[in-house]
């Protein structure tokens, strides 16, 4: 890694000394209506794309900040629901609380409508004990 690094900045240096070389010789020469015309056009696109990307971080900025207030205002669900928001029964099962659990096992009983959570152990895998 450290030698693209050094080849990548190598290759930098080299082009930042050859665009300043190209510009030395640029600026000795005279400037003729069509060279200040293509400067001008060039400064004006800088210009443009310039004035473009400070008004689109602008409007970035605008957009975070509301959406800032969204965030911090939301509302926390309860922590604990006898029902589901289909009505069902939640039962949790066993001594570990699921928010602390790694894996939490969800049965769905057909008569009555319950639902059962309880902490679990890692599913084995195939092949494995």
């Amino acid at each position: 890694m450290r030698r693209r690094v050094l080849s990548q900045s190598a290759l930098a240096l080299i082009a930042w000394v050859l665009f300043a070389y190209y510009w030395w010789l640029v600026s000795r020469r005279r400037l003729n209506p069509a060279t200040l015309s293509a400067l001008t056009i060039l400064f004006a696109s800088v210009g443009f794309v310039c004035l473009v990307t400070l008004f689109w971080i602008r409007h970035n900025l605008q957009v975070a900040r509301r959406a800032q207030g969204r965030r911090k205002n939301r509302r926390n669900p309860p922590s604990e629901s006898e029902y589901d928001t289909l009505g069902r029964k939640i039962e949790e099962m066993g001594t570990e609380p699921l928010s602390s659990a790694h894996y939490v096992e969800l049965e769905v009983l057909q008569d009555g409508g319950v639902k059962r959570y309880h902490a679990t152990a890692p599913p084995a895998e195939e092949g494995r004990p």
